[in-house]
């Protein structure tokens, strides 16, 4: 894509699920950046590598069901909040 005239290229993954040699081959690519989710710890560090908190999306998934309705029925109820 660099070649073909792309100023950058960027790839987005939800986990970083990175086996050996998966950060030195990300180093050597034309990839600009990967971003991945905070999911999974990374094993090694990459300066192409971006990870972003999940923290914020659980929680707001978390009130969402928790102020929703239909979450409040009893039989979601006992599944979600007290499992």
């Amino acid at each position: 894509m660099i070649a073909n005239g792309a100023k950058s290229v960027r790839a987005i993954a939800s986990h970083a699920v990175l086996s050996d040699p998966a950060t030195e081959r990300i180093d050597k690519s034309a990839l600009t950046e990967i971003i991945f989710t905070d999911s999974i710890p990374l094993r090694k560090e990459s300066k192409k590598i971006k990870q972003i908190p999940t923290a914020c999306v659980f929680a707001e998934g978390y009130q969402t069901c928790n102020q929703s309705r239909v979450y409040q029925q009893p039989v979601f109820a006992e599944v979600i909040f007290h499992s």
